[in-house]
């Protein structure tokens, strides 16, 4: 009889993400501009325990309206207690474990959408508003169980992006001043 050897994970992996949504003020009259949608195909090859590196597409509205835009996904495990992980050109973050209750991290961020109002609220025919905002600082996650999960954020908003737009023309724009922030979070997952 022949032994049959344990097979070995694949290496490869396949990324796949249709994400469809509501964008809309919910007044009014729906209309097919509070429809939303995003998509990422993308290719991630586990180099090590330690090491995966990938590339894709993605059509996302992270940086206010929906653009197709090519990323790296990378996740380094640089150390035992520090890893380095991001999804250029969205987010970049360098974690050091403090123990396996606390993360410390620092991170720079980019997210944004579009979002349909009700024309009658507006006094116009397509109003839309496109925001995108772009941050850095560090961050504190706790761990109470492998469920539930406790951070604290600060840091600088170097980007903060608010603009008007009568369908896809622009209406009006405002550009906030830098300042910092605080955010607390509370995550039920893993």
């Amino acid at each position: 009889m022949r032994k049959m050897m344990p097979t070995r994970p694949s290496s490869r992996r396949l990324l796949v993400v249709a994400s469809p949504g509501i964008a809309s003020d919910l007044n009014g009259d729906f209309s097919s501009d509070e429809l939303t949608f995003e998509a990422v195909l993308g290719f991630i090859r586990q180099f090590s325990a330690d090491l995966s590196l990938g590339f894709g597409a993605a059509y996302v509205r992270d940086f206010g309206e929906p653009l197709p835009l090519p990323f790296i996904f990378f996740d380094w495990k640089v150390t035992p207690s520090i890893q380095a992980k991001g999804i250029v050109p969205q987010n970049l973050e360098l974690v050091y474990g403090v123990n396996p209750k606390v993360d410390l991290a620092v991170a720079v961020k980019v997210a944004g959408n579009r979002y349909h109002g009700d024309p009658e609220t507006w006094d116009t025919d397509n109003p839309q508003l496109k925001h995108t905002i772009a941050t850095v600082g560090p961050t504190a996650r706790i761990h109470l169980s492998k469920w539930i999960h406790l951070s604290l954020e600060g840091g600088y908003v170097f980007v903060h992006n608010f603009e008007f737009l009568e369908g896809d023309e622009t209406a009006n724009s405002l550009d906030l001043e830098p300042a910092g922030y605080v955010r607390a979070g509370f995550m039920l997952g893993m």
